[in-house]
């Protein structure tokens, strides 16, 4: 929560404290970036939110489509995106990026981390990290696609504001910094 949450506010507030004129097409670029980066972040929860929520057994199951059949870590990568915005939308001072690029390493490691755990949850998790890529997602689907397996599907629209609102904060709270540094520069 430190690294997705409070380094993102603060790289904000110190976006805010600086007097420079903000960069019109930078803000510009940058707030397509975040909103980019938050599509794809709950493009990805759609898909993987149901092992957060259910206690069935099929939350036990490797999900390998949606953004999953492109990227093995779309949350991940979502949140890359964002970073980039934020510190386009910020302006690219070397405090701010100081204070974001640690949400990089820290993504990495984590992802690696997590992939290890998976390779012994799942033994077909090894095919699929040798067709699907870790963090840069490939434009076509590297492997077919259930969209009948998305947390949309299974609970409608409402249970997956719920759900996103309950699990996902990072996505929202990305949209309302970027809105709170538009508006106060």
């Amino acid at each position: 929560m430190l690294i997705s949450g409070v380094l993102p506010t603060v790289a904000t507030a110190v976006g805010l404290i600086d007097t420079d004129r903000p960069n019109v097409p930078m803000c510009g670029i940058g707030t397509i970036l975040v909103i980019m980066g938050i599509s794809l972040r709950l493009w990805g929860f759609n898909y993987i939110g149901h092992c957060l929520i259910s206690s069935e057994p099929r939350a036990n199951k490797l999900v390998t489509c949606g953004p999953y059949s492109h990227v093995r870590h779309p949350i991940y990568f979502g949140t890359f995106i964002i970073v980039i915005g934020l510190i386009l939308v910020l302006g690219p001072s070397i405090m701010v990026i100081g204070l974001l690029s640690p949400i990089f390493p820290y993504y990495i490691l984590l992802a690696i981390y997590e992939e290890k755990m998976l390779t012994k949850l799942f033994p077909s998790y090894e095919e699929y990290k040798k067709r699907v890529p870790m963090l840069i997602p490939s434009f076509r689907p590297k492997i077919s696609s259930n969209p009948s397996q998305s947390l949309m599907k299974q609970y409608g629209l409402r249970g997956f504001i719920k759900a996103v609102l309950r699990y996902e904060l990072a996505a929202p709270g990305s949209l309302i910094l970027v809105l709170l540094a538009l508006i106060c520069r």
